[in-house]
């Protein structure tokens, strides 16, 4: 008896979808040599093994830390960000008191310690979404476990709008006092802020605390500086971020499907001169007075664009000629031709080449039939009055 096996094949495919590479305005997967020049640290603030330490294990610290150019968030003021941080606590007491995402004016400050975070007294217009370990009641702190929203320096929160309490972060699994490391997203769609939180890399899909506000408005179209702010107080723990990203516009970080790069800001000069009385339009903006000028832009690619202006003024010169003729004769004088005695004027564009031909030829002929009489003119080598 014959036996008849069969075997079937299983063909498997697996299709690779190439992610696509975004450039985003700040790019710091770490803080080491490759990124640190771009941030400006303040305060207690410091880097430790590539990561952007806020405030060390100790009692009453404060840092902040910015990237040091600002960016610019013309298209209503729409933004994304991402960031990793890990607060922990060696000693047996609570932990105090956290850390914040800031949006400001200012790039070099720090604020307060304690319930501060940081960022309480910064000045000028800012923003700062907290991520609180420590109870104050007197900013209206609901726990010791919350994510709020501050605005102008300020960390008291008026109304339970402002914040997302313990029993919404627990009930996404977050305990910020766990000493473990979080992930946060952070995004402005032009009308609603909202932040997430998680243990894993993975963008939730609710937010745990989300808030309707016209920060277009607010800011008033200003460039701002992006970073953090921690503070420590009578209790402590270390605050560190370990990485961040942020783009000038709403596209959510997202690392299953996108890579990111580092948009490139991008700088112009123009050199122009014009004579005294005249006037230079450069970007809008008229210019009659020598001098360098400045305006901020967005390049192609919505990054920060500088583009200068050198503006020279040319100083007007005169000559006077005295010429006699017979009469029945004439003169002519810039294309004009005279027949009766006068004085007349001519105005017109000086040209220095023709006026050093006329000049030296005056002086070589040793004749001086006609007189010339300059007000002071810069050539190219030497300074001449007349």
């Amino acid at each position: 008896m014959q036996r008849q096996l069969t075997i079937i094949l299983f063909v498997c495919c697996v299709v690779l979808v190439r992610a696509a590479s975004i450039p985003i305005a700040i790019l710091s997967p770490d803080f080491g040599a490759s990124y640190r020049p771009y941030w400006s640290l303040n305060g207690a603030s410091t880097i430790v093994n590539d990561k952007l330490q806020l405030t060390d294990d100790v009692t009453n610290q404060s840092g902040t830390a910015f990237w040091t150019g600002t960016v610019c968030n013309s298209n209503g003021f729409k933004f994304s960000a991402f960031f990793s941080f890990t607060i922990t606590h060696s000693g047996s007491g609570s932990y105090a008191d956290g850390l914040a995402f800031i949006i400001q004016q200012y790039a070099n400050s720090w604020g307060a310690s304690g319930g501060g975070l940081g960022y309480e007294g910064l000045p000028g217009k800012s923003i700062a979404i907290e991520y609180d370990t420590y109870k104050n009641s007197e900013y209206g702190d609901p726990d010791i476990n919350h994510i709020a929203i501050d605005f102008g320096g300020s960390v008291k929160h008026p109304d339970n709008t402002y914040y997302a309490k313990s029993s919404v972060l627990t009930g996404a699994g977050v305990n910020l006092t766990a000493g473990k490391t979080f992930y946060s997203w952070i995004d402005y769609d032009g009308s609603k802020l909202q932040v997430r939180i998680s243990t894993t890399t993975t963008r939730p899909a609710t937010p745990v605390l989300s808030y309707t506000y016209d920060l277009a408005s607010y800011f008033d179209g200003a460039n701002v500086y992006y970073g953090f702010g921690g503070a420590t107080g009578a209790s402590m723990e270390k605050n560190i971020i370990n990485s961040a990203y942020i783009n000038n516009d709403y596209t959510p970080i997202d690392f299953l499907s996108n890579t990111y790069t580092q948009k490139t800001p991008s700088v112009s000069t123009t050199n122009a001169s014009i004579c005294r009385g005249d006037s230079y339009t450069f970007n809008g903006t008229t210019y009659t007075t020598a001098g360098t000028y400045a305006a901020q832009l967005t390049n192609a690619v919505g990054c920060d664009s500088t583009a200068t202006l050198q503006l020279t003024v040319r100083e007007p010169s005169s000559s006077t000629t005295n010429a006699s003729i017979c009469r029945g004769e004439s003169y002519s004088f810039n294309g004009t031709t005279y027949t009766a005695a006068g004085t007349y004027q001519a105005h017109g564009t000086f040209d220095k080449r023709s006026w050093l031909r006329q000049y030296r030829n005056v002086a070589l002929n040793g004749q001086r039939t006609e007189q010339f009489y300059y007000q002071c003119f810069n050539l190219p080598w030497r300074k001449l009055c007349f």
